[in-house]
């Protein structure tokens, strides 16, 4: 099935689970093993996912994403609205 459309926030919950189950440090199977717990995704969607993150975490403690601007009423309160991801 292809995941082109993107991830779920289900997908993505799924996805974590399945990373901190069955992580191997990139033992080909893993993959596999991730995938059959995301069913909407193949083992190479799972395996692009995982890079993509590798790459985004790498770009943040690289100082190169900027540090969101949250509302005072939203700091205060200890909250942030997550609705775009």
């Amino acid at each position: 099935m292809s995941g082109a459309k993107g991830w779920t926030w289900e997908e993505n919950k799924t996805f974590e689970t399945a990373m901190a189950t069955h992580w191997e440090y990139f033992a080909q199977e893993q993959w596999d093993k991730i995938a059959s717990m995301v069913p909407s995704k193949t083992a190479d969607e799972v395996k692009k996912h995982y890079q993509k993150l590798v790459d985004d975490v790498k770009a943040i403690e690289a100082g190169l994403v900027p540090t969101p601007r949250y509302s005072k009423e939203v700091a205060k309160e200890g909250r942030v609205d997550d609705s775009c991801c």
